[in-house]
């Protein structure tokens, strides 16, 4: 940890970066939505996340950590349902209401793209 904070304080921590923004947190803290099961999936999806806010798929994840894909799925669809993963087969992101991983004209293409998907869904 102190090799960390001594390369911060220079400016110069190299690693993979992802902006979690703090209402989205708090809510998440609170916990009246998700249960524990679906918050451990969705730390262990910010571990993953990759550009734009792609994630893994269910089968992908229960391969990786070893559990059953049944399971990955449940919690997938919890997440889903609090708004937190968005996306179809394939296609699976994090709200970028929630978290970002990407440049900021990114993010504000993504956030457009999930109000015009709202406002037609």
């Amino acid at each position: 940890v102190y090799d960390i904070l001594v390369r911060l304080s220079r400016g110069r921590v190299k690693g993979k970066w992802v902006r979690v923004f703090q209402e989205g947190a708090k809510w998440i803290g609170a916990g009246k939505r998700i249960n524990w099961r679906a918050k451990g999936m969705l730390f262990y999806l910010l571990g993953v996340v990759d550009y734009g806010n792609r994630i893994p798929g269910p089968s992908a994840v229960a391969h990786s950590l070893g559990v059953s894909r049944p399971g990955v799925s449940r919690a997938y669809q919890e997440l889903r349902r609090a708004g937190i993963i968005v996306g179809e087969r394939r296609h699976y992101r994090l709200s970028p209401l929630f978290c970002w991983k990407g440049g900021l004209r990114q993010l504000e293409e993504a956030i457009r793209e999930l109000a015009s998907e709202a406002s037609v869904g």
